[in-house]
């Protein structure tokens, strides 16, 4: 027993992940809630069918033979086979997982810092949960945080330590990261960050040693699928004209969402730039993406992680003479407990995991009042071979749903795969500009599915277009309309 001590984390490290896993657990998005999961699953089915890539899209019919750049493949392939093995249930705790490994790892690695106390630690626990409660369902987002922690990690690490040779672990990391998500930009901005640093402080040989890797790290993003092609596809993404219409890629806006508000105000309250206990590439980084997060709150789970060791060395420091901090210090590190934490991790993981069917489809795939399925069912089972023009949100669940045989018009993959004109022909057609109706007769489209908050939906129940269309399917989530003869 003593022998198995010694290699289990501490308390601290264990707990971090009990707790984040049971708050997850309770209060995260069902898996199927999230848009872009039933396209991700869907692909990695797709992926291991074919025992390739597939270079052209083939779930849509805007589109004539398009260029599909699966950025999140290697990811994609991991959703697939948690889902086959274990269904959407499986599925679900494994998501709920991941964020709580990430917090844990975090605080891993903010333990190694002398100057961060248990208090601090602790503090920034809880925070990180709540910014990343909104990538708990599973999507590749996700696995680039776990990527960025562990550059920011080794570089940290080997900035205290020149005889450390972990440093050269990074373009190996960032091989894995290129072909998970393409947040593998950010590793470089790291890289970047401390070698600002450097320069600061004149120190060469440290400089020297960051230009060799960041230079090695961006031949390793290379090596992917599509080759240079994937950069090119990252930059036009960014500039598409369907982000504006997508949530996640708006500005950042206080009270909107609960971690990025959290995050926020504990900046505000605590932050010191001139403060002498934080590093500078630190301050670089928490500067940079904090910016980022204002102008796409897309970018909050980057600032949780990478903002996370200014922040914890922001807080006020333990106090040396309380007694009760001292002695909860000792306990977290202490590993005899470690064993009776493990067991109780995996009884709750277990337990969870049987308790799922208990609680209902609605805690762990979808919620009754956001359901698209019902709508997308009667689509599926009663019309069959019709080009619908659907709802960007609906998308990647009817690509799931009917495992690909239903073509869409456009779904969360947006400019992974459809042209610009596609895209500015959907937002056309969704805000009824000018003209809308004959864009939509130029892809012979003859039904329409939309939450019922959508401008045709609402100028429907208002008596327009009920010459031109047919409502078939009305429930208090979406509808679906049909063109007449």
């Amino acid at each position: 027993m003593e022998k198995i001590r010694k290699f289990l984390p501490a308390p601290l490290i264990l707990l971090a992940f009990l707790v984040s896993f049971i708050i997850i657990y309770i209060v995260a998005p069902p898996i199927l809630q999230d848009n872009d999961m039933g396209w991700h699953i869907a692909a990695g089915d797709l992926i291991r069918s074919l025992d390739n890539l597939p270079h052209h899209d083939t779930w849509s019919f805007s589109g004539s033979e398009q260029q599909w750049y699966n950025h999140s493949w290697l990811w994609d392939i991991i959703l697939s086979l948690v889902h086959e093995k274990f269904g959407v249930e499986g599925l679900f705790i494994f998501a709920a997982s991941c964020p709580a490994l990430l917090v844990a790892l975090l605080l891993k690695s903010l333990g190694s810092r002398p100057e961060i106390g248990i208090n601090a630690l602790i503090a920034i626990g809880f925070i990180t949960i709540y910014c990343l409660l909104e990538f708990a369902t599973g999507r590749p987002q996700l696995i680039g945080l776990f990527f960025a922690l562990a550059f920011n990690h080794i570089l940290s690490k080997t900035r205290l330590d020149n005889n450390c040779r972990c440093l050269y672990l990074l373009p190996f990391i960032m091989l894995l990261w290129v072909n998970i998500h393409a947040s593998f930009i950010a590793g470089l901005f790291i890289i970047g960050a401390y070698g600002l640093e450097a320069i600061y402080f004149k120190n060469k040989s440290w400089l020297i040693k960051l230009f060799i890797v960041g230079i090695v790290c961006l031949l390793s993003v290379l090596i992917n699928p599509y080759g240079i092609s994937l950069v090119t596809f990252i930059i036009s993404v960014k500039n598409s004209v369907i982000t504006k219409y997508i949530n996640e890629w708006n500005p950042f806006v206080f009270g909107n969402v609960i971690g990025a508000s959290i995050w926020f105000a504990a900046f505000i309250i605590f932050s010191n730039l001139r403060g002498k206990n934080t590093f500078l590439a630190d301050k670089i980084l928490v500067v940079s993406w904090l910016f980022a997060m204002m102008i796409s709150v897309r970018n909050m789970g980057l600032l949780a992680i990478l903002g996370a060791p200014y922040l914890a060395g922001c807080l006020p420091p333990d106090n040396k003479d309380d007694i009760n901090t001292h002695k909860l210090a000792a306990w977290l590190n202490n590993k005899n407990s470690s064993p009776k934490i493990m067991a109780a991790i995996f009884a709750i993981m277990t337990i969870g995991y049987f308790m799922l069917p208990v609680l209902g489809e609605e805690h762990y795939m979808e919620r009754r009042e956001k359901a698209v399925l019902p709508a997308i069912s009667y689509l599926i089972k009663n019309y069959q071979g019709k080009r619908v023009f659907n709802d960007y949100d609906m998308g990647g669940r009817i690509i799931y749903e009917s495992k690909g045989e239903f073509p869409v018009f456009v779904d969360g993959r947006a400019g992974s795969v459809y042209e610009e004109k596609i895209l500015q022909d959907f937002i056309s057609i969704y805000s009824l500009e000018d003209g809308w109706e004959k864009i939509l007769d130029s892809y012979k489209i003859n039904m329409i599915i939309l939450r019922n908050d959508r401008p045709f939906a609402l100028n429907y129940t208002k008596g327009y277009y009920h010459d031109k269309w047919d409502e078939v399917f009305h429930d208090d989530v979406a509808s679906i309309y049909v063109r007449k003869n």
